[in-house]
């Protein structure tokens, strides 16, 4: 995941909080614990108090990094994601059975995706292909993505191939710990540039695609309505032309 350093910080200073509220928490028990024990005897109180103690640590812990609950990522506000803000996260990938690609996507803003992009479209995940590069020794996805509507373009394709670092083949697996995940039949937004051989890449690696839920961007209550007028008053403001995807 990539963050910005404010984001860091915060979380760190949140992380820190929540450890100094368990600890004096569970201190406190320690010791009315360790009163007790004391009538046990020498041995009987030090050996419980070793245990309560070890148990607090473990306990503060667990509750510092596994005690969100899964799938919420709250911003550092605590307040629902802005429009501006929307990123796509990156998606748990497979085990990797050989080798990983790894790297830190600089975070881009709305605006920035949208200047950087070739092409920007929503679509349908129609098919998903691995392969091996011409070195062997990297593996790469094409994606095959039906158009539906077109944004940003030179030409308003039926259809796109995109290229991502990783997948399966055979038995051997790599993934990126950076670049989008797809799935067959996932709607989707993505911001593109051109690449070789008749591909295109995502822009911002997992930042330049958002997934589709019933007509909305995952993650908010945006629409997809509401989230393409952003794009597009984004494009009229930064003199950014549609291209022949003007009036789709």
């Amino acid at each position: 995941m990539c963050w910005g350093a404010g984001r860091w910080l915060e979380t760190c200073r949140r992380m820190l909080g929540v450890l100094r509220l368990r600890l004096r928490m569970h201190l406190g028990q320690a010791h009315r614990a360790a009163q007790f024990c004391h009538r046990l005897g020498p041995d009987g109180g030090a050996r419980m108090v070793r245990a309560v103690s070890a148990a607090v640590l473990v306990v503060s812990l667990l509750t510092v990094f596994g005690c969100g609950e899964k799938g919420q990522t709250p911003n550092s506000t605590g307040q629902p994601t802005p429009l501006s803000d929307l990123r796509a996260t990156p998606t748990p990938g497979q085990e990797t059975i050989a080798g990983a690609s790894s790297g830190v996507v600089e975070e881009m803003s709305l605006l920035q995706l949208v200047s950087a992009s070739d092409l920007i479209i929503t679509g349908s995940v129609e098919e998903i292909s691995s392969q091996w590069n011409s070195g062997q020794d990297q593996i790469h996805t094409d994606v095959g993505v039906s158009v539906r509507q077109c944004v940003k373009g030179p030409s308003r394709p039926s259809r796109v191939t995109i290229r991502v670092p990783g997948g399966q083949v055979g038995d051997i697996v790599q993934s990126s710990s950076v670049g989008p995940q797809f799935e067959v039949g996932e709607e989707v937004v993505l911001f593109l540039q051109f690449g070789a051989e008749d591909t295109a890449r995502v822009v911002g690696g997992f930042q330049g695609k958002l997934t589709l839920s019933e007509d909305k961007v995952v993650g908010s209550d945006v629409s997809i309505g509401s989230f393409l007028s952003q794009v597009r008053q984004i494009m009229r403001d930064a003199r950014i032309s549609e291209g022949a995807c003007e009036g789709d």
